[in-house]
């Protein structure tokens, strides 16, 4: 059953495939989700129902910044589709639309999407590496998103779909940590 962030995510594939601009909406996509997540205060905002809709919309150009402004913030594409969901009072399906998008755009590709995350930047042919072993590993074509995060210390987190290898440094710390204490 489609949901209302399935026919959000959907009217925003077709857009982005017109301009031919699916890899930037997918990398606003991305950010933005990162962003949310990252700062639970800010979906809690927009969520809300203190502020506005021209609030929300204001808010959302500051810290994203205005495509018309020449800053590197989101495409004009996907600040329409974030307006659309404020004006219409979807703010709660953002995440979600995301999520959805991610999904149209893996189907669309035949790959399935896989989410590597280091402590350093990894170099292309790491990445391509990586990537082939996990095409290997899931007998499907992947598509590897790379993302840096210095607070695992060193190892990668591989995550395809809801599967989440964990193999970083910190979670190894963690898990002795626990073993000392028992």
């Amino acid at each position: 059953m489609k949901t209302i962030a399935d026919a959000y995510a959907a009217s925003l594939f077709e857009i982005a495939h017109a301009e031919g601009l699916l890899a930037r909406v997918e990398k606003d996509l991305d950010h933005l989700k990162e962003v949310l997540r990252g700062q639970r205060n800010l979906l809690g905002f927009l969520k809300g129902s203190d502020t506005t809709p021209e609030g929300k919309r204001r808010a959302i150009a500051e810290i994203f910044g205005d495509p018309r402004s020449g800053q590197n913030g989101l495409s004009f594409i996907t600040l329409n589709q974030l307006n659309l969901l404020i004006d219409q009072g979807r703010e709660r399906e953002i995440l979600a639309m995301i999520e959805a998008f991610n999904s149209i755009l893996s189907a669309e590709r035949k790959k399935l999407t896989a989410v590597i995350t280091t402590s350093i930047p990894l170099t292309e042919e790491e990445s391509n590496k990586i990537e082939k072993d996990l095409s290997k590993a899931t007998g499907r074509s992947v598509h590897l998103k790379t993302r840096v995060n210095e607070a695992i210390l060193g190892g990668a987190i591989i995550q395809i779909g809801e599967k989440v290898i964990d193999g970083s440094i910190r979670r190894q710390l963690e898990e002795l940590r626990k073993q000392m204490v028992k």
